[in-house]
Order: structure tokens, then C-alpha cells, then sequence
């Protein structure tokens, strides 16, 4: 019984796992667009964060704690 649940249950948790990176990145996404501040973002749902971020996110790049970037990291 035990080694039955336990292999249902790895299963049922390697299936899932796209659905909840997707989840784990829209979340990233919405919480950045919540960031910016503006009325229009800050009601935009889990779901709908990845269109929205295409929309305000127009170019991404990553800084040194100097303020320069830092080369390869631009994405547009």
C-alpha cells in the first residue's frame, strides 16, 4: 500500500512540476509589475502577468552595486 501511494504520489509531482514553474514564474513577474507602482499594474493577476510583463517590461539588464552594467546580462 505504502509503495503504491508513494509512487502515485512521485507521479502526480512530476507531472505537475511545468505547471508550477510556469506558476513560480508568473509570480515573479506580477510581483515586479506590482513594483512599478502604477494604478493599471498593480491589479494585474498571477495569470495574466506574463502578457503584461511583455507589455511594461521593455528591456531587462542586471547592475553591480556600482550602477553599471554589467555586459551580457541585457536582454530587450
Amino acid at each position: 500500500m505504502v509503495v503504491v501511494v508513494g509512487g502515485l504520489l512521485a507521479f502526480v509531482s512530476t507531472s505537475l512540476k511545468p505547471i508550477q514553474e510556469d506558476n513560480v514564474r508568473n509570480e515573479k513577474k506580477q510581483l515586479i509589475l506590482k513594483a512599478i507602482g502604477s494604478e493599471e499594474t498593480k491589479s494585474i493577476t498571477r495569470e495574466d502577468a506574463g502578457e503584461q510583463f511583455k507589455k511594461y517590461v521593455v528591456e531587462r539588464l542586471i547592475l553591480d552595486y556600482e550602477g553599471n552594467i554589467i555586459e551580457g546580462t541585457q536582454v530587450d
